[in-house]
């Protein structure tokens, strides 16, 4: 749960409320895998504006979109392939608004995103 929510408490919390109310409809004390994954699988609609305020946001641009279409295509991207972006002036505030929304993690010279659910959203548009 934590690795699809990337650790964003709303997303943790809305997923624990939606697995208890889940085990609460069908008279159930122990949660499964599969009620997780019930849960999680809610997240994107029910919490859409955080989503949507990542994607269209006063601080999102054309740019951050398509970096980050990119990584969540690849799942992951090597900081060498992001050269392509550099030569766009706005780079730099880009990807400093980017990396301070805690959206991506690098790791072994690499990108990827913080939370699975936000790269699995991403990957949709």
């Amino acid at each position: 749960m934590l690795d699809e929510t990337g650790y964003y408490p709303n997303w943790i919390q809305y997923t624990c409320l939606s697995v208890v109310d889940h085990l609460n409809n069908e008279n159930r004390f122990h949660a499964t895998q599969k009620d997780v994954e019930l849960a999680l699988s809610t997240v994107p609609e029910a919490r859409s504006a955080d989503f949507t305020d990542l994607w269209k946001g006063n601080d999102a641009s054309e740019l951050m979109r398509a970096i980050l279409k990119d990584i969540a295509k690849a799942e992951n991207l090597p900081a060498k392939k992001l050269e392509q972006y550099k030569k766009d002036p706005d780079f730099q505030k880009t990807f400093a608004f980017i990396m301070r929304r805690d959206m991506l993690i690098f790791e072994n010279e690499t990108y990827r995103f913080r939370a699975g659910l936000l790269q699995k959203w991403v990957a949709k548009r």
